[in-house]
C-alpha cells in the first residue's frame, strides 16, 4: 500500500486503488493520501509539521500543568490537553514496551534513542536522497521495497 501510495503520477497501481474505491470519501482519502506520498517532499514536510505539532502541543500541557500546579490558575480547554497527554503517554509506553520486548538488552533510552535516530535517518533522506529509503525504514517489517526508485539521484 506504501508503494502504492507514493507511486507516480498515472501509475496503474494508484489508479487500480482509486477504482476500486467506490465511495467518494475513500476515493477523496486515497488522493490526498497520494498527493502527500507521491511526493518525497511533501511528505518531508508533512512529517517535520507533524513534529512541531506535537511538540508545541506537549508544550502546551506542560504549561496547563505549572499554570494548574503552581499557581493554582483553573487552566482552560484542560480536558482536551489531557486527552492529547494520555493519547501521547499511551503511544509511547505501547512503542516502549514492544522495544524493551523484542531487545531484552536495552532501556528506555535506548528505545528513545533508536526511534529518534529512525525518524531524523527518514526525514533527512526524504530531503537528500529518497531513492534510498524502503519500506522497512517506515514500518516495522522485513520489507525492503524500494519506494521511489524512479527517482533521479542528486549528484
Amino acid at each position: 500500500m506504501l508503494c502504492t501510495l507514493a507511486s507516480p503520477e498515472g501509475d496503474q497501481k494508484i489508479l487500480d486503488l482509486l477504482a476500486f474505491a467506490k465511495h467518494p470519501l475513500s476515493r477523496f482519502h486515497i488522493l490526498s493520501t497520494w498527493k502527500i506520498f507521491h511526493s518525497p517532499k511533501d511528505l518531508r514536510t508533512k512529517l517535520v509539521g507533524s513534529k512541531l505539532h506535537v511538540e508545541w502541543q506537549l508544550a502546551r500541557i506542560y504549561r496547563a500543568r505549572n499554570l494548574l500546579v503552581h499557581e493554582g490558575l483553573e487552566v482552560p480547554h484542560i480536558v482536551p490537553l489531557l486527552d492529547n497527554l494520555q493519547n501521547y503517554s499511551s503511544m509511547l509506553v505501547q512503542r516502549l514496551v514492544h522495544e524493551l520486548k523484542t531487545h531484552s538488552d536495552w532501556n528506555v533510552r535506548h528505545s528513545i534513542a533508536y526511534w529518534n535516530g529512525r525518524m531524523n535517518h527518514v526525514i533527512e533522506s526524504l530531503d537528500r536522497c529518497p531513492e534510498s529509503l524502503n519500506v522497512k525504514d517506515f514500518l516495522e517489517t522485513d520489507e525492503v521495497t524500494q519506494i521511489w526508485p524512479r527517482l533521479e539521484t542528486k549528484t
